[in-house]
């Protein structure tokens, strides 16, 4: 949950039991001053009527009606929402769960017993943490390797741009085998080539497109064949 704090006072709200991540109308609390979020989204110059806003990987879109109502929805948990008017401000805690949409949010009342126009409203969030994934390149060569040899394989995200030139070793052996993991990748379609090997021939594309997931560690496998070497017969 989001820790709330004013510029001249500190304050604790009480937090309300997690909510299902749908549209719901809290009880505000209502303080005194300008309380602020570690993570927000603020409209400082707010009026009438509807907006879309980029934020944190998402989307927040919000209504405001006659300067004193507020009505929201985000493609991403909002924790918070602080309407601000007047000498102070109105919270809506959605607990540590967040929502994804809200009505209903009102302007505290002025000192006249009327709502106040509203000065500014923030949305409070969870800052979203960037997921990666991983790529493992294996090599595998049938046939007899007398002497372990590299080979750099080149690495292209879906724009074509170069991102890693990572190195197999391949030992001496029959039929030998290894392999290379490619950590930190975003998300995403990926395309891995390999160059060719004097002596050995593709039993498996040289080119491959493979789609890598958060969290997750995507193979992708190239076959060689040893050449054979043939030579003269003279009868």
């Amino acid at each position: 949950m989001k820790k709330l704090f004013l510029v001249l006072s500190i304050f604790a709200i009480v937090a309300l039991p997690a909510m299902a991540i749908s549209q719901v109308v809290p009880d505000s609390t209502y303080v005194e001053g300008n309380p602020k979020c570690e993570n927000e989204w603020k409209d400082d110059n707010p009026s009438n009527g509807t907006f879309n806003v980029s934020v944190n990987g998402g989307t927040i879109t919000y209504t405001i009606t006659n300067m004193k109502e507020i009505s929201w929805s985000s493609t991403f948990p909002i924790q918070t929402v602080i309407v601000k008017a007047g000498p102070g401000a109105n919270i809506y805690d959605y607990g540590p769960n967040g929502a994804t949409s809200g009505s209903g949010l009102l302007t505290p009342f002025n000192n006249g017993g009327n709502r106040a126009d509203l000065s500014h409203v923030s949305f409070c969030y969870e800052e979203s943490e960037e997921e990666y994934g991983a790529l493992k390149i294996i090599k595998q060569v049938f046939g007899i390797v007398d002497q372990a040899f590299n080979i750099t394989f080149d690495v292209y995200d879906s724009q074509n741009a170069l991102v890693g030139s990572p190195v197999v070793n391949v030992p001496a052996g029959t039929d030998p085998s290894g392999n290379i993991l490619v950590e930190d990748l975003e998300p995403g379609i990926y395309v891995v080539k390999e160059p060719d090997v004097p002596g050995y021939s593709h039993k498996t594309p040289a080119e491959v497109q493979v789609v890598v997931a958060a969290n997750d560690t995507a193979e992708v496998t190239f076959e060689n064949e040893q050449e054979q070497e043939y030579g003269d017969l003279n009868i």
